[in-house]
């Protein structure tokens, strides 16, 4: 939550509504009404839990699976929501679609307010709780994250990893999205689109918005991140995408 269909409270509503402005990025009442009634959630259980005397023995996570859903909401006429100032959103490699909330309230473990720069992945969660119970994975189990305790006991602290990659074989409707993988390393971020083969190339810690393809001007560092891109999807016998010969335009 919040998920397609967009449904919510209609006093909510109401109360989203009289708040909003014609100059505001974000203009779906609904939406942001269905933010409430999460926020209203967690609260609920955060509450049970401190009434147990659970809550200093409990580590919560908040999280999303993806970055916001931009496509127009029919019965409202706007989009559902903005991902401004990261471009684009859910189903896309550009960082509206991959860059989302992580909160993680780790009594005697997190700093209260403690904000980390430090890049990490979902996957990454994985080792960090089996850590934080004791527990190591087994050591046939493949797995590709990284144990978060240090940056989350020290927000400053770095992980010994410097390249990020993501892999979406697939197509998608809202944007509307062709197959395509993406690396990171360091601030720079290559993402390779497979239906005609080219390439986009932004350097994240200047243009987080990703509005300046800087592949056609830095044609050597494109060519050296699309190999690294490559190398790293074969290693893994990434699935990829193939012409369908039934295909009929």
């Amino acid at each position: 939550a919040p998920h397609t269909p967009i449904e919510a409270k209609k006093a909510d509503i109401k109360y989203f509504e009289a708040k909003l402005r014609p100059e505001w990025k974000h203009q779906n009442a609904a939406y942001a009404a269905m933010i409430k009634s999460m926020d209203d959630g967690i609260g609920r259980v955060l509450d049970h839990l401190k009434a147990l005397k659970l809550d200093q023995n409990t580590i919560v996570i908040f999280a999303s699976d993806n970055g916001g859903y931009i496509r127009i909401d029919e019965a409202r006429k706007s989009p559902i929501t903005n991902n401004s100032p990261l471009r684009s959103g859910k189903g896309s490699l550009y960082e509206g679609g991959v860059r989302v909330p992580l909160i993680v309230k780790w009594p005697q473990v997190t700093p209260t307010g403690a904000e980390c720069h430090e890049p990490v992945v979902l996957t990454d969660l994985f080792p960090t709780l089996l850590s934080a119970v004791g527990l190591s994975a087994p050591a046939d189990l493949p797995h590709d994250g990284l144990d978060l305790l240090p940056v989350l006991k020290k927000s400053d602290s770095k992980l010994d990893r410097d390249t990020l990659l993501f892999h979406f074989p697939h197509y998608y409707h809202a944007p509307p999205t062709t197959p395509c993988s993406s690396i990171v390393v360091g601030p720079w971020k290559l993402i390779e689109y497979y239906e005609d083969g080219r390439v986009e190339l932004y350097n994240l810690a200047e243009d987080p918005s990703e509005e300046r393809d800087l592949a056609g001007s830095m044609p050597d560092k494109a060519a050296q991140l699309r190999e690294q891109l490559q190398a790293r999807l074969k290693t893994m016998n990434a699935a990829m995408p193939t012409p369908n010969p039934d295909h009929k335009p």
